[in-house]
């Protein structure tokens, strides 16, 4: 058997089934179509990996050193804290807080005090609503007010 026999049984094997094995021919078909799903599976693989990789190398540029200011936390926003006085039961005054221009605080009474009625003048709530209003802004929270705190203003 020389050279030329041996390639010529090679190359119709893998074109013709053999009688006593049909399946042989299904299953090369078969492995050909999964190679070639294969290549395609392997294409995509590489482009989501080039393309991760190019994600993190973005990432990567936008991380600042350790001696910048921006570094690590950012500084903390100071709120824009407004306030404004409403009118209570009984002809007296209460406030209202917002902080970034929404809504933070509605105290129509006097805080720490029993019962429904607010301060007796409009000087007197607009004291504590810049005593809150400090508060926040100093980070305080909840920004309560006390007794003493009220009575050092001449509030109560």
């Amino acid at each position: 058997m020389n050279r030329f026999d041996r390639q010529k049984r090679v190359r119709i094997f893998a074109k013709v089934p053999l009688a006593d094995q049909p399946h042989k021919y299904k299953l090369f078909r078969l492995a050909g179509i999964f190679l070639k799903d294969c290549k395609v599976m392997r294409s995509v693989l590489i482009f989501f990996l080039i393309a991760l990789s190019s994600a993190i190398f973005a990432q990567a540029g936008r991380i600042q050193p350790q001696g910048s200011p921006s570094a690590g936390m950012e500084e903390p926003k100071i709120p824009i804290c407004t306030y404004t006085l409403i009118p209570s039961v009984n002809k007296t005054w209460g406030y209202d807080i917002y902080v970034d221009k929404q809504l933070f605080i509605h105290q129509p009474n006097v805080p720490g005090l029993p019962g429904n009625e607010g301060f007796k003048t409009k000087a007197d709530a607009r004291k504590i609503a810049k005593l809150v209003t400090g508060k926040i802004k100093k980070g305080e929270m909840p920004p309560g007010v006390t007794l003493e705190e009220m009575k050092t203003l001449k509030v109560l």
